[in-house]
């Protein structure tokens, strides 16, 4: 018997080359999917064809820890749950305030390839209890187009932060 998962979110990084050509400098989609069962991709047909068969498809991986907030966290980072000390989905161990308010967001992947000339975007979901603790319009370091959904059930939960840098 095989559980059905719904996608519950997707969150995209979009991260096109700045003032460098594409022979230089290779175009970065990175797409993150909660829950997802690999049957699911059946109701997507063009994502095998513009996705996988133009890119780079895993058949074999792990993850550093199976909630969401650590996870997306070791990805943001490119670090382990024990590095990063995000522990869990919500305060006081985990959650958008536990990364954020331990200075994580000064060094993730959109500071690292922001300052490697690289446009930067996140489409989705961004942490859990984002932007709890911030400004609604809050949009962390290294990204220049920002779509993130405010999480269910915080008082901003129907929004969404935007920002877009002239794309």
């Amino acid at each position: 018997m095989h559980k059905h998962f719904v996608p519950t979110l997707i969150a995209v990084i979009l991260l096109a080359a700045g003032s460098a050509t594409a022979a230089e400098r290779p175009n970065i989609v990175f797409i993150l999917t909660d829950d997802m069962a690999l049957r699911d991709t059946s109701v997507m047909p063009k994502l095998q064809s513009l996705v996988a068969g133009r890119g780079t498809t895993f058949s074999s991986y792990l993850v550093n820890d199976s909630l969401c907030c650590p996870s997306r966290s070791s990805i943001l980072r490119g670090q382990f749950v024990h590095d990063h000390h995000t522990l869990g989905n919500q305060p006081p161990d985990g959650g958008f305030e536990k990364f954020h308010g331990a200075g994580n967001e000064s060094s993730t992947i959109g500071t690292w390839l922001k300052a490697a000339g690289y446009r930067t975007g996140l489409m989705g979901k961004y942490l859990n209890g984002y932007p709890n603790g911030v400004a609604k319009n809050y949009v962390p370091p290294g990204w220049d187009e920002w779509a993130a959904q405010a999480a269910a059930g915080t008082p901003n939960s129907t929004t969404c932060s935007t920002r877009t840098a002239g794309w």
